[in-house]
């Protein structure tokens, strides 16, 4: 994967500079509406402020950055995300007929003539359901939307920039694989969402991974988002705590905080330098 990858926060406003590009993202929760009667929501199109402070590296940094990431401009940032507060219907069934009036080559159009730079697409919230092919589960849209955006994006010369949250993941398919308190509990992501938090040491790393090949692989976009990392620093899942004991040669009741929060640490940038490798 030889594209720029950067990992954004969820909040703030200091750019991140990644190994081949600089992205300077002002976190933003997006606003939302109803797309229609299936309960859609679509995150319109908002000015990200980018943020001029001069980044870890200095000036030379920012210079030998890629120029689209280049402060001030506008991206616009798009997708479709389930409203968890409309109940009546799953998220599978969402997943059937969600964007059915979806154009890309108006979007993309649109997009240029606004004078938009960049178009980030959410192809993965942390409900887990995913918006291209891909083999890694059931749980996706009926539509392959990055099939149809990237080449949009490449005919009128924007470029693609793909969300994708890493650590959260609410498919069904996946859940056995969660992060657990000492009762056996999922650790979820706070109200309204409550996905589970997925242990990096179980087999949704490589589900992951995979996810993430098929993006750069079969839709050649500009960048990736990776957003929400996160690891507990105390978890009961088999997974994470035979990876502890593998390093710590301890369980992780036993070690000290320290240990534990280096560990989490570790954990997190662990994992975010195989996905840039």
């Amino acid at each position: 994967m030889r594209k720029t990858i950067n990992k954004c926060p969820s909040s703030g406003s200091h750019p991140h500079l990644s190994r081949r590009g600089f992205l300077g993202l002002a976190g933003a929760v997006p606003m939302l509406w109803s797309e229609n009667a299936m309960g859609g929501v679509l995150a319109p199109p908002i000015r990200l402020s980018l943020a001029t402070d001069t980044p870890v590296g200095g000036t030379d940094a920012v210079n030998r950055a890629v120029d689209f990431y280049r402060p001030p401009q506008l991206s616009l940032m798009v997708g479709y995300i389930k409203d968890p507060e409309h109940s009546k219907f799953s998220l599978r069934q969402f997943a059937e007929t969600v964007g059915k009036n979806f154009d890309a080559r108006a979007l993309a159009t649109r997009a240029k003539k606004a004078g938009i730079v960049d178009i980030i697409w959410y192809d993965k919230w942390i409900d887990g359901l995913v918006y291209h092919k891909t083999q890694t589960t059931t749980f996706m849209t009926g539509r392959d939307f990055l099939a149809e955006l990237a080449p949009e994006c490449k005919r009128v010369g924007l470029k693609l920039i793909v969300y994708f949250n890493i650590f959260f993941d609410g498919n069904p398919e996946f859940a056995q694989w969660a992060c657990t308190d000492q009762r056996g509990r999922p650790i979820a992501f706070p109200e309204p969402w409550m996905d589970n938090l997925l242990s990096m040491y179980s087999p949704f790393r490589e589900k992951a991974l995979q996810q993430i090949h098929e993006i750069m692989v079969n839709y050649d976009p500009d960048g990736l988002w990776l957003d929400n990392p996160a690891f507990p620093t105390l978890s009961y899942d088999q997974w994470t705590q035979e990876a502890f004991r593998k390093l710590y040669g301890k369980s992780m009741e036993e070690a000290s905080s320290v240990e534990r929060g280096r560990f989490a640490v570790d954990s997190m940038t662990g994992w975010l330098k195989e996905v840039a490798a």
